[in-house]
């Protein structure tokens, strides 16, 4: 029996400089997260398959995807 599916990690995570938030209107408050997606074999990655990213709010807890920032 062979386990394969995919799974993500977290890559790097930068506090933004000069950017104020749309939704509370905070500056320097900003987190950028950039995810990598991976296929795995026995819970081993083995491949990527591609990246994605985020961004967060510390203040107001806004999550924003990349079409929407």
């Amino acid at each position: 029996m062979i386990f394969f599916g995919t799974g993500s990690a977290s890559l790097d995570s930068v506090k933004t400089r000069n950017i104020t938030c749309q939704h509370c209107n905070n500056q320097d408050t900003i987190y950028i997260n950039i995810y990598r997606r991976h296929a795995h074999v026995f819970w081993i990655p083995v491949f990527p398959l591609g990246k994605s990213g985020s961004s967060y709010c510390t203040h107001c807890k806004e999550t924003l995807s990349p079409k929407q920032m």
